[in-house]
């Protein structure tokens, strides 16, 4: 991994732009959303230590520092120089589910040559979110390598380029696969015929964290990291006709549970949650309690692990509604991989559960023959030495991709699972009007952290009611 900081040469093509609605004119904004590049001795030390920690990691193949121009994203068609590329990114619209999102830019991205009404489905997803303060994060996806745009000091942004492929396997991601799951009765419903019953559930997440996963970072970058990742997961439902969407419900640290850095710590981690409230993890487990949330994670650093991620059971009882998540695997869609596996859904045949809890519950993966380009949906794992990018939608016979089904009715239909799951799942906890003491949905999650052994165990815990927000580093 390398730092870039040469001077390499920015040309500000002029786009055609949409109407604007702000107080400054289209010929006075930039149509290019990065504006320069910026020498290292500009960083601050802390800057230079998170651009040092990005290094380390194995799927990233560079970075480099740039100032941007966030007076573009009141435009619906512009450019960006990723440095080794250029794109031209047009505005798509929100779900309808998202509601008003001012803070939030989404588009895709096409390249020089892409072929006249070629559809890559969701391997050219653009992310832009808005900071206080006017800077930026986001994400750009060009097939199975993703370029992520973070914000750091005075106006100073890291553009780092990751490559998915290189992260780790999730073909061993559950931890319970001996005990038998209750399968719930199978619905009447058609497969993947949801349109019909479109009752909207909200599964409401709890999420802690170790030391490992902040990595030094501040808390809101992190916090930022997961309420993307439960962005696309809302879009992946959506994409899928899926009447369900992700709440993040609280925040919790891990109350001095430390990583040990063998390459287990994700298993230890699952084991830890599944101590239950008494156990090692107690802290976020009060959280999920405290805050009816139907689902528990935890976010690790787990930089010698060999998987993303461990979910405790395919199709998880309350108790067992439990994963955890490596923080550096999130652009892979890991949150929603784990997620999905709570609620019933599984790998594509041959790496899922044998016998299968949902004979019909596998992901779909279409290897790459001459001509066509691998993909895959967002249960199946990788493919290697094959490219199988991973789609952010479900498989499901009634999705089509590239001229062909997405699915199969007999054997790959995870959209059918979460459908008839999603209302099980979401019922774990009465929802948070229903119960006393708990803030309506919507609100913004809770922060709880350790306080200090004030009770006769020990243990204490103080309840931050805002939720702190992501702003520029000053």
């Amino acid at each position: 991994m390398r730092i870039i900081i040469n001077a390499w040469p920015y040309v500000l093509a002029g786009l055609l732009a949409a109407p604007v609605s702000s107080a400054f004119a289209v010929e006075d904004v930039s149509s290019n959303l990065v504006r320069m590049p910026v020498a290292e001795q500009r960083l601050s030390a802390r800057d230079l230590a998170y651009v040092q920690r990005q290094r380390e990691d194995r799927s990233i193949d560079w970075v480099t520092l740039v100032r941007i121009d966030p007076r573009v994203l009141e435009l619906a068609k512009f450019e960006i120089d990723l440095h080794d590329r250029k794109v031209v990114v047009r505005k798509q619209a929100l779900p309808e589910s998202f509601g008003p999102r001012p803070d939030l830019w989404r588009g895709r991205a096409a390249l020089p040559g892409d072929p006249p009404q070629w559809d890559p489905g969701t391997l050219r997803d653009v992310r832009l979110y808005r900071l206080e303060g006017g800077g930026i994060r986001g994400s750009i996806y060009i097939g199975d390598i993703v370029y992520l745009i973070r914000p750091l000091s005075h106006g100073i942004h890291a553009l780092i380029r990751q490559d998915l492929s290189r992260l780790h396997s999730e073909k061993d991601d559950v931890g319970d696969r001996s005990r038998p799951v209750k399968r719930p009765q199978p619905s009447s419903l058609k497969p993947s015929a949801v349109s019909e019953s479109m009752q909207m559930e909200t599964v409401r997440v709890a999420v802690g964290y170790t030391a490992a996963a902040l990595n030094g970072d501040p808390l809101e970058t992190m916090f930022a990291d997961v309420k993307e990742s439960i962005d696309v997961a809302n879009e992946s439902f959506t994409a899928s006709n899926i009447a369900l969407r992700l709440e993040l419900a609280a925040w919790a640290d891990s109350a001095g549970y430390a990583e040990s850095g063998n390459g287990s710590d994700i298993p230890a981690a699952l084991a830890a949650l599944v101590e239950g409230p008494d156990g090692t993890l107690w802290l976020p487990h009060a959280a999920r309690d405290g805050e009816n949330a139907d689902l528990l994670a935890m976010a690790v650093g787990a930089g010698n692990d060999a998987i993303c991620g461990q979910a405790q059971q395919v199709g998880a009882s309350k108790d067992t509604a439990l994963f955890v998540f490596k923080r550096g695997c999130l652009p892979s869609h890991t949150f929603a991989h784990e997620v999905g596996h709570l609620l019933g859904a599984d790998h594509q045949p041959g790496a899922a559960l044998d016998p299968p809890v949902f004979a019909y519950g596998h992901g779909f993966q279409r290897l790459p023959a001459e001509g066509v380009a691998g993909w895959s949906t967002l249960m199946a794992t990788d493919c290697p030495p094959q490219r199988c990018p991973r789609q952010n939608f479900w498989s499901s016979p009634l999705r089509q991709h590239q001229g062909e089904a997405a699915g199969s009715v007999d054997t790959h239909d995870n959209a059918r699972v979460l459908t008839e799951n999603k209302a099980r799942v979401a019922a774990f906890y009465p929802p948070p009007q229903a119960t006393k003491g708990v803030r309506a949905g919507g609100a913004a999650p809770r922060y709880v952290r350790a306080a200090g052994p004030d009770g006769p165990d020990g243990r204490a815990m103080r309840a931050i009611a805002e939720e702190p927000r992501l702003r520029m580093p000053q």
